[in-house]
């Protein structure tokens, strides 16, 4: 995230834990973080992913 004051060690945690379905709760309590934060974090990874689904699904439209 832009303006971040995680580390990039804490913040590659928080995105793979993410990656293996691991809820919000417990990312925080193993990488030592806010509940919030970690929240945060898990809703803008699934807006960039949706928005990136949604520019391939409109670029296949196109063709």
């Amino acid at each position: 995230m832009r303006y971040s004051r995680l580390s990039h060690q804490k913040q590659a945690r928080i995105l793979r834990y993410f990656c293996e379905e691991v809820t919000a709760v417990s990312t925080a309590v193993i990488a030592g973080v806010n509940r919030r934060t970690v929240d945060s974090y898990y809703r803008e990874i699934r807006e960039r992913i949706f928005s990136q689904t949604l520019k391939e699904h409109q670029q296949e439209k196109s063709l």
